[in-house]
């Protein structure tokens, strides 16, 4: 197929003999016309009768930019509040320690939580006495600087994940306790037992497990500091075999 252009001037330029230009009634010998002057014309005439001019960015690739710039924005924003969340958080505690007439670092002074523990008891429960564990009960125990317990109030949340498909976890439930009244209710304490007891059903509607192993994610908000602590942990559950019906 032959390439056709809509610029006259051009198209005579390449049916010229090499060194010679036409323009309208005018002719003129320029000198040695070089092939790569030929083809470049050549190249121009098979662009513009294709049509195939570099495209741009399409639709979609224009919404994930701009759910990447949007994501970008909230993280920066997030990072701004807990900075301020921060901030404030040590003025309180400044004004706290100035009206009592206290060190400013009196928290560094206390037996306060620095980390989270998640205890070896924890594991699948049995809790209607059918075949199979219906959750998981977890033992938490928050401990000092030195390792020793610590009955601290806060806020209490546990996940439980099923991690049969790797890379992708699901979820089996999501529990919290914030109330000082239920709080002080799963504490327990005594000879070698000093922890939270929470007791995580499977919730109604939610498939179980169909692996034995379950991630247990927990974590404690001290109400007195601030902090945060994450602790995670495996283990496992009994699951109703295959066909099995409840007795």
């Amino acid at each position: 197929m032959k390439a056709t252009s809509n610029n006259p001037v051009l198209e005579s330029a390449v049916r010229q003999p090499l060194g010679v230009v036409q323009s309208g009634g005018c002719s003129g010998v320029v000198g040695p016309a070089q092939p790569w002057l030929v083809g470049a014309a050549l190249l121009c005439l098979s662009v513009l009768s294709s049509g195939c001019l570099p495209a741009g960015p399409s639709p979609h690739q224009i919404e994930l930019e701009k759910q990447i710039g949007q994501l970008s924005y909230d993280n920066e924003m997030l990072g701004r509040k807990l900075a301020e969340r921060d901030t404030a958080a040590e003025a309180l505690r400044a004004r706290l320690a100035e009206a009592l007439d206290l060190p400013v670092d009196i928290h560094s002074r206390l037996f306060t939580v620095r980390r989270l523990e998640i205890a070896s008891l924890t594991g699948g429960a049995d809790y209607d006495g059918q075949p199979g564990d219906d959750g998981v009960t977890v033992y938490l125990t928050p401990r000092d600087r030195y390792g020793d317990p610590v009955k601290a109030a806060g806020e209490i949340e546990v996940f439980l994940y099923d991690l049969t498909k790797p890379g992708d976890p699901r979820e089996l439930g999501h529990y919290v306790i914030n109330e000082f009244g239920e709080l002080s209710k799963v504490w327990h304490s005594g000879w070698m037992t000093n922890h939270y007891t929470i007791k995580c059903e499977w919730p109604p509607g939610v498939l179980p497990p169909t692996s034995r192993e379950v991630q247990v994610r927990a974590t404690f908000l001290d109400w007195l500091t601030g902090e945060k602590h994450v602790a995670t942990q495996l283990v496992e559950v009994d699951l109703l075999a295959p066909g099995q019906p409840p007795e």
